[in-house]
């Protein structure tokens, strides 16, 4: 199960409670997966202070875990500033084009098939390594698995099928989330809201 860092604005005082805000599966695997070393590097204390979550709370214990998004928004800013200034130090975002004409704007990070031999294989663009930062990973499997790296490229031959490649930097994958994120600290001040920073 995939997990969530939530950003939602609190308002205790609807007997009718409803959530506005937005989870993100990118900003928790940004804080918490292979980047997220990289990252703390450049926070500060305070920063990474602000910036940790809380669990899901229970209800009693909700208004004692909320956040001041005065203080929430200019840490998520840093981290998005940290992320374009320091791209060399973040993996490279590889992502597989879909070929389905009715779906142009969908990308997968992996994709599988068989050849007609009945050999599976993958092609994994979407990783977190350094070392393999502008390549992607192919697996081939019959009795036994090999695996390998080829560069990346616009246009990429693997198995007998061609595949179409997306690449952009860090920050630019985590932007929208990010972007996303920082309005939610806007409606909530302009509210004068507190707002819950929690993973899900």
């Amino acid at each position: 199960m995939s997990m969530s860092l939530s950003l939602y604005i609190v308002e205790p005082e609807k007997d009718d409670f409803h959530w506005i805000g937005r989870p993100s599966n990118l900003l928790h695997d940004l804080f918490y997966g292979q980047t997220g070393d990289t990252l703390r590097k450049h926070l500060s204390k305070n920063e990474l202070d602000v910036l940790q979550p809380t669990d899901w709370p229970e209800p009693a214990e909700l208004m004692r875990k909320t956040k001041n998004a005065r203080s929430l928004k200019p840490a998520i800013e840093r981290v998005a500033a940290i992320l374009q200034e320091n791209e060399n130090q973040f993996p490279r975002a590889h992502m597989i084009v879909s070929d389905d004409p009715t779906m142009p704007s969908r990308m997968d990070g992996s994709v599988h098939w068989k050849d007609e031999s009945g050999r599976r294989w993958s092609l994994e663009a979407f990783h977190h390594s350094m070392e393999h930062r502008e390549e992607v990973q192919v697996r081939v499997s019959n009795a036994q698995t090999e695996s390998y790296w080829i560069p990346v490229k616009e246009v990429i031959e693997v198995g007998g099928r061609s595949f179409r490649i997306h690449s952009q930097a860090w920050h630019e994958l985590c932007r929208p989330d990010i972007d996303g994120a920082l309005k939610v600290c806007d409606k909530a001040i302009q509210m004068n809201a507190p707002v819950l920073w929690a993973v899900s």
